[in-house]
């Protein structure tokens, strides 16, 4: 089940570094393949308590 990152009432609170940790590895692959990548989407991003999930992602490629 995912939460909310700081927690809603009471819960427990989600793993902000995971989210962190999500975040500055997309930035560096999309660095790293700039050449060839368009975009690139993680839409939902589950947080959990310990670590965090993309359920779905959508990697957009450059036309060669």
């Amino acid at each position: 089940t995912g939460t909310l990152i700081g927690g809603h009432r009471g819960g427990a609170r989600g793993d902000f570094d995971a989210v962190v940790d999500a975040a500055l590895a997309v930035a560096e692959y999309a660095r790293e393949n700039s050449a060839t990548v368009a975009g690139l989407e993680i839409n939902p991003l589950l947080v959990l308590t310990e670590g965090a999930v993309a359920v779905d992602a959508n990697l957009q490629k450059l036309k060669a």
